[in-house]
């Protein structure tokens, strides 16, 4: 998954980020506040549905209504991390539902996420290094454009570094018929679904047989939904098993065996440590090795899946396994 990243300027910077329906502008005041601001650029009336990660909170109690053309300001702690969606097809009298992006029948979520299809922006600020990442998924679905722009932010003119990214294309006009979610009357496409969420199988989900890359290829199936989406919206993440950007491998032999590559290398995609970064001095979210491509003896840092292998050993057999003893961070086989 390729996330984009940004370093707020010395005194302030702005993050605009716009869920189509939404228009949101992240003003950076100081290293501790941050001020969202949100505009409905929609049509007509939608609900913002907000929720904080595991130990951040949910901003404005989870949501709040917002009419054609109106906004709205709150403020978050500057290191705050979470994520925003739209809620389309809301009604009052239907006891607070949401046709798409509901999150239990009420307006304030208050913790609660949205009902697949939806779309996400994603957003952690003051993460590593400091800097602010943020992406859009579409990964349960799509039920709105979106977009996120810094402005003002110190980016070091990387590919991925303060940079907009948006969904710029309405995906329900192009949704295939077995994905659309309609409205009550059926006259409109209102979202559209994953095909994990559709068809609710291990193929389509990369589960059971299908958890692994080589198993769970959107190319394989017989009509490739995630690419639907990418070639609509090219900057969001639409496949579960779908990475922008390289994942590097990281080998450590057991003492008085070699570290086979020096300890590692990077595999472009489909070709794991993840969430690596050459522009943060090679620093992997998961399983990091101190900031090194060749990780040369040093081990990883947990939680990491890994792969243990002993050739040649008892009666010249050669044992295997998969190791979830310190955690897990991406799937794996051996054969």
């Amino acid at each position: 998954m390729v996330m984009y990243q940004c370093s707020a300027a010395t005194n302030s910077s702005n993050i605009k980020m716009k869920l189509a329906l939404i228009f949101v502008t992240a003003f950076l005041a100081s290293s501790n506040a941050v001020r969202f601001n949100i505009r409905n650029l929609d049509g007509g009336p939608v609900w913002i549905g907000i929720q904080g990660n595991p130990g951040h909170e949910h901003l404005a109690n989870g949501g709040f209504k917002l009419g054609q053309g109106q906004s709205r300001s709150i403020d978050a702690p500057g290191n705050w991390a979470g994520r925003f969606w739209s809620r389309t097809w809301c009604y009052e009298d239907h006891g607070n539902h949401c046709y798409t992006g509901d999150c239990g029948n009420r307006v304030e979520c208050a913790g609660a996420g949205g009902i697949p299809p939806a779309t996400l922006i994603e957003i952690t600020l003051k993460g590593y290094g400091g800097a602010d990442f943020y992406d859009i998924s579409l990964v349960d679905g799509f039920n709105s454009m979106a977009s996120i722009e810094p402005v003002n932010g110190n980016g070091d003119g990387g590919a991925y570094s303060c940079r907009k990214v948006q969904c710029a294309n309405n995906i329900n006009y192009i949704c295939p018929g077995e994905l659309q979610i309609r409205n009550p009357d059926g006259n409109h496409v209102i979202a559209c679904n994953s095909a994990c969420n559709a068809f609710r199988t291990d193929q389509y989900c990369c589960a059971g047989a299908h958890s692994t890359a080589d198993t769970c290829r959107s190319s394989d199936w017989s009509v490739n939904y995630p690419a639907i989406f990418k070639n609509a919206c090219p900057d969001a993440y639409s496949y579960a098993n779908l990475d922008g950007g390289p994942i590097w491998i990281a080998i450590q032999g057991n003492p008085e065996h070699d570290h086979l590559g020096n300890g590692g290398f990077n595999l472009f995609q489909r070709e794991s440590v993840t969430w690596c970064y050459e522009e943060q001095i090679n620093h992997c979210f998961t399983g990091d090795c101190g900031n090194r491509i060749e990780c040369a003896r040093v081990s990883d840092t947990p939680p990491t899946t890994l792969i243990e292998i002993i050739l040649k050993r008892y009666d010249g057999i050669d044992y295997y396994h998969i190791s979830l003893v310190d955690g897990y961070n991406t799937m794996a086989s051996v054969s």
